[in-house]
């Protein structure tokens, strides 16, 4: 009983060996070992609540607490470097992507790590907003292809092509705003015209779009489509009441549909549990039978493949979604 968040990784594997369950005040961690599932102690992490976990480039692992931001061996499991939010602030809100590395801090501070060669945190970046923090994505819009000063940051921190934009929703306002990497300058800003702040979002990139799908408290789901050719970037948007209660979104991959390659799915974490995909470049919904899902991460080990995991209110639950159907009447 009582998950709070649910995070798979790799550690430099070709499936997924590690499950990690977060609860108040701690950090579980199942370990996959073909059929077999146990709990194990990973020596890097910290043993109290997990705000993020996820594997990142360099052969490391992230895991961020209210405390502190910890890069770990992937193959070792020993801490490798640690940032420690000072006395009087805390750690709310984070999320990674390859080799970048972005915390939220009470008070509205937001700052940007890259992972170095020698796999340190290296800072890159810091801005301050007027309000707390509620929710944070990476990601990048087609035609975007950020400043050179990303670039740079890309080349020397990890070869690969770092996100471009970060994506923000905080406590005291109902607005939605896009941030460029790496300086966390504001691009654009747009308000949701409602009175519930969001919860979670995430910046995917579906069929030949891209979308911005914010999850509010009361259930509600927000889309926006991304042109990176407008000024305001925030496109046409759409409302959809899923549920009642407060929404959490995690992204996933099937190679269902017919087509060539794996598509992105959304799965909408709530009392309604919900799969946002494309179909003839328009969003589709589908519920999912599974009573009220609190969180959910992709699970993939050699026996079960392409499977979710999800927490419920009182379980535990590992399965597969059904293939989404051809004809969509």
């Amino acid at each position: 009983e009582g998950i709070k968040g649910l995070w798979h990784l790799s550690a430099g594997s070709a499936y997924d060996k590690f499950l990690v369950q977060s609860f108040i005040g701690e950090t579980r961690i199942l370990m996959i070992d073909g059929e077999q599932m146990g709990e194990v102690d990973i020596p890097g992490f910290a043993d109290e609540q997990s705000l993020f976990c996820s594997d990142l480039h360099q052969g490391c692992l992230l895991q961020v607490t209210p405390t502190s931001a910890r890069i770990v061996c992937a193959t070792s499991l020993e801490l490798l470097d640690e940032y420690t939010a000072s006395a009087d602030s805390a750690i709310t809100v984070a999320t990674a992507s390859g080799a970048q590395v972005v915390l939220a801090e009470s008070g509205g501070t937001i700052s940007l790590f890259g992972v170095s060669a020698d796999r340190k945190l290296v800072p890159l970046a810091t801005t301050r907003l007027e309000n707390d923090v509620a929710c944070l994505a990476l990601g990048s819009v087609e035609g975007s292809d950020g400043s050179a000063e990303a670039m740079d940051v890309s080349s020397s921190v990890h070869g690969q092509k770092p996100a471009t934009m970060l994506a923000v929703g905080t406590w005291s306002d109902t607005t939605m705003r896009m941030l460029v990497l790496p300086t966390l300058t504001e691009l654009s800003r747009v308000a949701l015209g409602v009175e519930v702040q969001a919860r979670d979002v995430v910046i995917v990139h579906m069929q030949a779009s891209d979308y911005l799908l914010v999850g509010l408290g009361d259930g509600t789901l927000m889309t926006f489509e991304l042109d990176a050719s407008s000024d305001k970037i925030f496109g046409a948007s759409r409302q959809v009441t899923l549920g009642t209660r407060p929404i959490t979104l995690s992204t996933f991959y099937t190679a269902d549909g017919g087509t060539t390659g794996m598509n992105c799915r959304v799965f909408v974490s709530c009392d309604r549990p919900t799969v946002v995909y494309s179909r003839n470049n328009k969003l589709q919904f589908s519920i999912v039978n599974v009573s009220e899902v609190s969180s959910m991460t992709p699970l993939s080990s050699q026996v079960f493949p392409g499977c979710l995991a999800m927490a419920t209110e009182r379980e535990l639950v590992i399965g597969t979604v059904d293939s989404i159907q051809e004809v969509h009447i």
